[in-house]
């Protein structure tokens, strides 16, 4: 009797290990980018019809914590360009480059330059105008789209706050007695650090 009872007693902790509770997560429906991006973190993620379920584990408030970083840095790399859109003449003499965040196979978040063209406006007094060839009389201007910034910051200032929420909630599922020491890793930005014209990048960047 006493070795049945351990027996179940050993199942149910094998069913609770593999079948942690989860938490549900509202906001927009994840995109495969994303959903590759929580998993490769550890989050054993379950879309749903207006969000997903993440399980209630290290893993997952890991993926949770990780994908709030990578949203911090989107948002700072469009602060920056937003800050930049009229900077001409950077370090190397060159009009500034939009700063995009892309995701590597590995699950990294990568800041990187666009090397698209720049914007070119017609301005044949401007000092930095084209003396000759086929842009001649045109200024290069750095290659960002300010409305495309101010929305992308909109939407970020908005489901940052939901997701780090998330992962506070999911942090308290799974050590509910003191809290994970996750802070350093989705914390606000600071001041205007982000927002100065060419301002470095942070060093978690």
């Amino acid at each position: 009797m006493k070795f049945r009872f351990l027996l179940v007693l050993a199942a149910l902790a094998l069913w609770c290990w593999t079948h942690p509770p989860v938490l549900q997560v509202w906001s927009d429906r994840l995109g495969p980018t994303e959903l590759a991006f929580l998993r490769s973190h550890g989050g054993r993620v379950q879309l749903t019809e207006h969000g997903f379920r993440i399980a209630a584990d290290r893993g997952g408030v890991q993926a949770l914590a990780s994908y709030c970083a990578h949203l911090q840095l989107c948002r700072e790399a469009a602060q920056r360009n937003l800050a930049n859109s009229k900077t001409l003449n950077t370090v190397d003499g060159t009009p500034y480059r939009r700063q995009l965040v892309t995701v590597s196979p590995e699950g990294r978040s990568l800041l990187q330059e666009d090397n698209g063209d720049f914007n070119w406006v017609y301005d044949p007094t401007h000092p930095n105008a084209v003396q000759d060839g086929s842009h001649k009389g045109y200024v290069a201007m750095p290659n960002v789209n300010e409305e495309a910034e101010r929305a992308t910051i909109g939407s970020l200032n908005e489901c940052l706050p939901r997701f780090r929420r998330a992962l506070e909630e999911l942090s308290q599922m799974v050590d509910p007695h003191h809290r994970m020491p996750l802070d350093p890793l989705v914390e606000e930005p600071g001041p205007s650090a982000s927002s100065r014209p060419d301002a470095p990048s942070p060093d978690r960047c």
